[in-house]
Order: structure tokens, then C-alpha cells, then sequence
């Protein structure tokens, strides 16, 4: 059933540090995506994130959670091969989610994590497009920016956030690839069996990690334990 991995403490994805460069991207090759995306106001509209701490910003999706691809990736060569560099990294070479997502000067994505089976079973990369400085993320107690010209694996099963304290929309691409320890099929098999997020049970599951984030969320504000 859906909730056995967090019963047992289990996740399938490696968790490591919470972010790491893992590679470089040329300048051209970012600045070539950038004018293959253009502003956010002129993409499609797509259905917001059901997740209510993710509705400050917008996201132009190419392949969505269940690994099938949107019109708009074939239309992007330049941001593909973008997803063609992460993905000869090693840490994963069949691709899940892919999104650009923008954050909005002054907005914030709220502290949350991940939920779901979905993120235990994929590595979730960052590619910095456009952002400033004063662009900051958080997981845990570690503040850091993510610059432009760096691919991250970030880890996302840790409670964490994001503010764009800047005039400009940050611009990432974000890049889930299933880990190297699982093949598409094992991953659609198991997705289903173990991992569904719909139905009762999923729903249960959403509330209990609410729940969860909320707890963690105190703990962060009144600091450690004395």
C-alpha cells in the first residue's frame, strides 16, 4: 500500500547533502534557452501546482510527473540539450518531470518537502537561467543562492524554501531523473503499487505530511534543543 516506504523509513533515491555542483553550463548554451523560453507572460497556460505553498510562481512544462512529454519540448532544441548535458551526468538518464519554473520578483515559495513517491524514486537537478543575488533558497538551517553557470542536485526530501528578493523573475530549469538504480518499467510498476498518490490512502498521506511539514516547520523557527 501507499504508505509501506514511509513506515518503514525507507526511500529508494540516495539522499546525500542537500545541494551539490555537479557541473558547469556555457553561457551561450543558457543564454540560447532563454530566447527559445522568452517572458513567462507569454507562455501557455498550464494548470498551477495543486501544492498550496507553490502558487506564487508559474511553470512552462515540457514533460510532466507521469514521463510523458508536452508539444512544447520538441519545440525547444536549445533547452533540450540543456536536459541532454544533466542527463549525461550520471545521475539518472531517463527523465521525469521538466519544467522551467519562474518565481516572480518579491514572491516566495513557503517551506515545504516533497511528498510523494514519486520524489523518492527521482534526483531533482536545478539549472539557474535568470536570477540575481538576492535569490535565495533554504533547506534546513543552510541558506545559499544558486548561480547562474552551475547545475545542482538539490534534495528535496528535505523541508526547504525559495524567496526572489530581486526586480527580476528568477528562471530555473528543474530536471527529476529517475535514479540509476531503477528502470522505467520497475519505477511504473512499483509508482503504482507502492507510491500512488490518489485515492483515499494518497489522501491520507497528503494530510499526515502536512501535518509533518507544519512540526518541522516550529522546530526550524524555535531553533535546537538546549
Amino acid at each position: 500500500m501507499f504508505s509501506i516506504m514511509s513506515m518503514l523509513g525507507w526511500s529508494p533515491k540516495a539522499v546525500g547533502p542537500l545541494v551539490n555542483v555537479i557541473g558547469r553550463v556555457p553561457r551561450q548554451s543558457i543564454e540560447a534557452a532563454l530566447a527559445e523560453i522568452g517572458p513567462p507572460s507569454s507562455w501557455p497556460p498550464a494548470k498551477r501546482d495543486k501544492h498550496r505553498k507553490l502558487k506564487q510562481g508559474r511553470s512552462l512544462i515540457l514533460r510532466n510527473y507521469t514521463h510523458r512529454d508536452t508539444e512544447m519540448r520538441a519545440r525547444m532544441p536549445a533547452v533540450e540539450a540543456l536536459v541532454q548535458q544533466v542527463l549525461s551526468l550520471g545521475y539518472g538518464s531517463v527523465p521525469g518531470k521538466i519544467v522551467v519554473a519562474c518565481l516572480p520578483p518579491g514572491k516566495e515559495i513557503k517551506p515545504h518537502y516533497d511528498a510523494g513517491g514519486y520524489y523518492k524514486f527521482h534526483n531533482r537537478i536545478h539549472v539557474p537561467l535568470c536570477t540575481a543575488p538576492t535569490c535565495r533558497m533554504q533547506s534546513g538551517t543552510q541558506t545559499f543562492h544558486m548561480e547562474i553557470g552551475n547545475i545542482y542536485l538539490f534534495q528535496n526530501l528535505q523541508v526547504h524554501s525559495a524567496h526572489n528578493g530581486s526586480n527580476v523573475d528568477r528562471l530555473h530549469l528543474i530536471l527529476d531523473v529517475l535514479d540509476t538504480r531503477y528502470s522505467a518499467k520497475v519505477y511504473r510498476w512499483t509508482y503504482l503499487l507502492l507510491a500512488s498518490n490518489f485515492g483515499f490512502v494518497g489522501s491520507l498521506y497528503r494530510l499526515w505530511a502536512a501535518l509533518r511539514v507544519g512540526s518541522r516547520e516550529r522546530q526550524l523557527r524555535q531553533g535546537p534543543a538546549r
